[in-house]
């Protein structure tokens, strides 16, 4: 199973939440449908980094996208 990490920055000097999936993707470039693809959050103070994981649903993932929206956008 491909698993992934990621380092989240927030770069301003103010707490900030962020929402976050990661979308995966077969050898066909087809998305992987699954309901662990939620949405999730994270709260970062300011100049915080923090890091993120997430594993592949299927033995056939091949590549994933990592999305990201601030709250009430």
């Amino acid at each position: 199973f491909l698993r992934v990490q990621a380092q989240l920055y927030n770069g301003t000097n103010k707490r900030a939440k962020f929402n976050y999936r990661f979308e995966w993707f077969d050898e066909a470039g087809m998305l992987i449908d699954t309901p662990l693809s939620t949405w999730k959050q994270i709260s970062l103070a300011g100049r915080e980094t923090s890091m993120i994981q997430g594993m592949a649903p299927t033995k056939n993932t091949v590549d994933f996208k990592l999305k990201l929206l601030e709250p009430g956008s």
